[in-house]
Order: C-alpha cells, then sequence, then structure tokens
C-alpha cells in the first residue's frame, strides 16, 4: 500500500476480499523435485550439454514439458483450477473510485433536499 495515510489506525483502509482462480499443476512439491532432480542428471542438445549450462528460457521449457508429461501419466489432467478467496487492503482517499462516490451522493443529496423544498413549498 502506498498511501501517505498508511498508519495501523487510519480510517482509509478497506479490507476486501475477491476470488483468486488459478491454474496449477496437480504435481506436489516432492514430485516437482523428484522430476528436477532427474533433468540435473540428463544433457540435452547436440552437442549434449548438462541441464544447469542450459539457458534459463530452454530449462523452463524442458521443465514444463517433463512436469506436464509426467502430471498426465500419473493423475490424468496437466492442470487443475483452484479458486481460493484473498483478502487486500486499499486506501479509499487513494483510489478515486471511492472520494468519486462520496461525492456523487453527496451531490444528489443536495439536489434532492432542494427539489424537496421546492415541492413541499419552502423556498430557498
Amino acid at each position: 500500500m502506498a498511501c501517505i495515510y498508511n498508519t495501523p489506525d487510519a480510517k482509509c483502509k478497506r479490507v476486501m476480499r475477491w476470488e483468486w482462480r488459478g491454474e496449477v499443476v496437480p504435481a506436489t512439491k516432492g514430485e516437482y523435485e523428484r522430476i528436477f532432480q532427474q533433468l540435473e542428471n540428463e544433457k540435452f542438445g547436440k552437442p549434449p550439454k548438462p541441464f544447469h549450462s542450459l539457458d534459463r528460457e530452454e530449462r523452463a521449457s524442458i521443465e514444463k514439458k517433463r512436469v506436464q508429461d509426467y502430471c498426465r501419466r500419473a493423475y490424468g489432467k496437466t492442470h487443475m483450477t483452484r479458486n481460493e478467496f484473498r483478502y487486500t487492503t486499499i486506501c479509499q482517499c487513494e483510489n478515486a473510485f471511492y472520494v468519486d462516490t462520496v461525492k456523487a451522493f453527496r451531490d444528489r443529496r443536495y439536489k434532492y433536499k432542494a427539489l424537496l423544498k421546492v415541492v413541499c413549498g419552502i423556498y430557498i
């Protein structure tokens, strides 16, 4: 939070709940580490190079392919969709949506009060 009012007792903070939807691989951390150890013992390309000496992009693509193949064989699917509720604190002073909403409500209220006075015969 980058608010200048970021203090523990600030009244402008609002904790909002939102739903995160992500696609994750069904393999556990232990299974991933075992796959990674197998990759470390193999050589790739021509001429053969050890896994740790490959480029970062090449290593990532090989890891991804190997994990997807393992998950397809072990679990019958390559990814799972998981929904989680997460919480984020936002500043209502910093975010213009909240300020504009309060101002619009105030302006509507003043307008309706003036119209009520006109209808009731009480002139300003």
